[in-house]
């Protein structure tokens, strides 16, 4: 069965360690999607944001922009969930911003 594929190398899931993966798409960034069969996480590999992506949404969210515009200006680079996380650490990091 090597030939067919069926050897190649799939991630653990990043929550639990399972090792029965399967693909499961893209996300709206192009990046192939995994899903666990044993805990149901979604989940890239090397989820990486861009520096000048972030930069850019900082300076958004310092212009006091709503998240949902925010996601929709970067639709396919953020979440507004990544968008939330953010904005959380930029006011922890700088009370009165945000």
């Amino acid at each position: 069965m090597s030939a067919s594929g069926m050897d190649r190398k799939l991630p653990r899931c990043p929550r639990c360690g399972g090792a029965k993966v399967w693909r499961n798409g893209s996300s709206s960034s192009g990046k192939q999607l995994y899903c666990c069969q044993h805990c149901g996480r979604a989940f890239v590999l090397n989820p990486y944001i861009d520096g000048t992506v972030r930069e850019l949404v900082d300076r958004m969210l310092a212009e006091d922009l709503r998240v949902e515009i925010i996601a929709r200006v970067m639709i396919g680079r953020v979440s507004k969930r990544w968008i939330y996380k953010r904005k959380k650490e930029l006011k922890g990091a700088h009370p009165g911003v945000c």
